[in-house]
């Protein structure tokens, strides 16, 4: 699917030689940073960009570390402990790599205004021009707030190269 968006390279995330081909492919080129998506990928992304010679060594991570379990007692207390600790050993990392990082906020697009050209303005000529592809692909579960919970269960069970959709009726 990423071939088809133009990534001239993709990986298998779940490859025990993951770092070592994507050096590969690094070898050589400058590198402007990295944007961390997914469990995991801060980590990876901060040893892979403090391995590079040509890089800008910086990630912006998109991602928040989540717990292995999202249920039980103290919920609350057991993620913030853990977000605590994951930006700690994160911080220390960074430091020792020499890679900076930052957490990207979406809502900040809000207010700064870019929220509005961007999907006001650019991405709706992008779309007509065909210049900008939608991705992935939309499944409809189906229509009205009664499917939104069916939609979450399959969300849940796991859905690869998918955007589930319930549509909402007009009021």
């Amino acid at each position: 699917m990423v071939r088809r968006l133009g990534a001239t390279h993709s990986f298998d995330y779940n490859s025990s030689s993951l770092q070592a081909s994507i050096l590969k492919v690094m070898k050589d080129r400058e590198v402007v940073g990295a944007v961390a998506i997914g469990k995991g990928s801060a980590e990876l992304c901060v040893d892979v960009l403090a391995q590079c010679t040509h890089a800008r060594k910086f990630v912006a991570i998109v991602t928040y570390p989540q717990l292995e379990s999202e249920t039980g007692p103290l919920l609350v207390v057991r993620r913030v402990i853990s977000f605590l600790s994951w930006n700690t050993k994160m911080t220390i990392k960074g430091l020792l790599k020499g890679v900076g990082w930052k957490f990207v906020f979406a809502t900040t697009i809000v207010e700064n205004g870019l929220g509005k050209v961007l999907y006001g303005e650019v991405l709706p000529t992008l779309l007509a021009r065909g210049k900008f592809v939608p991705s992935p692909e939309p499944q409809v579960v189906g229509s009205g707030l009664e499917k939104l919970q069916e939609a979450m269960d399959m969300q849940k069970k796991g859905v690869s190269a998918r955007k589930l959709v319930v549509t909402l009726p007009r009021a």
